[in-house]
């Protein structure tokens, strides 16, 4: 199904790295949640160590933390938006090209139009932290 001596290659890896590679699988489930599913399968196919695999997202090296860090992000939109009187907001999230280019070879094992982007990820789940605990 996959060629898990290149998934094997960028590891370690979080959990939600992974679900990310197969993020348009699927429906109601987040990244960590397709992840877990992901291992569930390698699990199955697969002899191999899966805790060699996965680590925790301060490890990872495919976003180099940064799904780690999304509650920092959140609190340092809400210390700045405190300045402003606001009723509507839209996050964007500007990446670093070499984790990019790193999700996209890492994405490509687990085929074409299947994945999504980290800054996906990242502008949704800061902005529905910054919807929750500032009530715009």
């Amino acid at each position: 199904m996959f060629d898990f001596k290149k998934i094997e290659s960028f590891a370690p890896f979080c959990i939600s790295c992974l679900g990310r590679a197969v993020g348009r699988v699927g429906f109601g489930l987040d990244n960590r949640e397709r992840g877990l599913e992901m291992l569930n399968q390698f699990e199955l196919q697969e002899d191999t160590v899966l805790e060699d695999l996965i680590c925790a997202e301060s490890g990872c090296r495919i976003c180099d933390g940064l799904i780690g860090d999304i509650e920092n992000f959140i609190e340092m939109v809400l210390e700045d938006f405190s300045k402003f009187s606001l009723s509507t907001f839209k996050i964007g999230t500007i990446v670093d090209n070499e984790i990019l280019e790193k999700e996209i070879e890492f994405q490509s094992i687990f085929g074409e139009g299947l994945s999504e982007s980290i800054k996906s990820q990242l502008n949704r789940e800061i902005g529905i932290g910054v919807y929750n605990k500032s009530g715009i």
